[in-house]
C-alpha cells in the first residue's frame, strides 16, 4: 500500500544548513576503521551492543535509512539494510511510504539517526506498526536535542531544528518532504519526552526502554559521517569518559545528553 501525503505546513529550522550529502555516506564507509579511529570504533561498539541485545532470538530484521552501512560490521543478528537512497552496500531499496513487507511480518524496525529525518514521524511509527508482530519492536537511536547539542548544531553547521511542529500532527511537515537529508534534531525529543503524551498518541505502542547517553564520548569521536580531527585515547581512558557520561546524563541530562535511545513494541 502506498501513503499518499497530504502536508499542510513546514517549519522553517533554526540552523537549517544542511551539511550532509549522499557522497558524504560512501565517504564514510570508506574511510571506516575501528584499528585508525579508536574513538569512533568505541561510540559503535557501544551503539551496537545496545542494539543487538534487543534483536536476540528474532528473524526478519529491517533497518531503515542505513546510510553507510556501518551496521554490517557489527549486527550478531542477519539484518536487512535498507535506504531510500540506492547503494551498493544495500540489500533493498525502500521508501517508508510504501514499505515492501507484508503486514504482522516484521520482528524488528531499526532505525538509527533516522528518524529525524522524516517529514510526518507520527505517520511513519503508525505505518511501522502495521508491518511488525504482535511484540515486535522498533529500535530506535536519536538525535537528543538538549542545550549542548543545539551549540554543537550551530557550531558545525549540520542540519537544524525546529520546535514549532507538531510531530504527532500527520498534516504538519517536520522536513523538506523533498529533501531526504533535511533534518530536525528536536524530533526524537518532541516524541519521546514525554511518555504518556507519546502514548495517548499512538496507543498501539509501548515504550520498553527510554534512555539518555553521550556526551564526551560522541565529542571525541569527531562525528562518524563527517570525521574532524581529535585525540585518540585508549578503551581504558575512554571507558572513564563513558562513566563520566554517565554522571552527567544523570545529574543534568537536559544540558549534557547528545542521544536518546528508544525501544517500541507493538502491542
Amino acid at each position: 500500500m502506498v501513503f499518499k501525503i497530504f502536508p499542510t505546513s513546514f517549519a522553517p529550522q533554526q540552523n537549517s544548513k544542511t551539511a550532509l550529502s549522499d557522497s558524504d555516506v560512501a565517504e564514510a564507509r570508506a574511510r571506516f576503521d575501528p584499528t585508525k579511529s579508536t574513538n569512533v570504533s568505541y561510540l559503535l561498539d557501544k551503539r551496537y551492543q545496545w542494539i543487538n541485545q534487543h534483536l536476540v532470538n528474532r528473524s526478519l530484521i529491517v533497518e531503515l535509512g542505513c546510510g553507510s552501512g556501518l551496521g554490517s560490521h557489527y549486527y550478531k543478528n542477519k539484518v536487512v539494510l535498507t535506504d531510500v537512497i540506492d547503494n551498493p552496500w544495500l540489500h533493498q531499496k525502500v521508501d517508508v511510504f510504501a514499505l515492501p513487507y507484508e503486514d504482522d511480518s516484521v520482528d524488528a524496525f531499526i532505525c538509527a539517526f533516522t528518524i529525524h529525518h522524516f517529514a510526518q514521524p507520527k505517520l511513519v511509527l503508525q505505518m511501522l506498526h502495521k508491518k511488525l508482530k504482535k511484540h515486535g519492536i522498533v529500535v530506535i537511536q536519536e538525535v537528543e536535542n538538549s542545550l549542548a547539542m543545539k551549540l554543537l548544531l550551530w557550531i558545525t553547521k549540520v542540519e537544524g531544528w525546529s520546535d514549532e511542529v507538531d510531530v504527532f500532527d500527520n498534516r504538519q511537515l517536520c522536513n523538506d518532504p523533498n529533501d531526504p537529508w533535511s533534518g530536525n534534531n528536536s524530533i526524537g525529543q518532541m516524541l519521546f519526552s514525554d511518555e504518556d503524551k507519546f502514548h495517548k498518541n499512538l496507543p498501539g505502542y509501548k515504550i520498553r526502554e527510554n534512555r539518555l547517553s553521550e556526551f564526551f564520548v560522541l565529542i571525541l569521536s569527531g562525528g562518524v559521517m563527517k570525521q574532524r580531527k581529535t585525540v585518540q585515547l585508549p578503551r581504558l581512558w575512554l571507558n572513564v569518559v563513558s562513566w563520566l557520561d554517565r554522571i552527567l546524563a544523570r545529574l543534568a541530562p537536559k544540558v549534557f545528553t547528545l542521544v536518546r535511545s528508544v525501544v517500541l513494541e507493538r502491542i
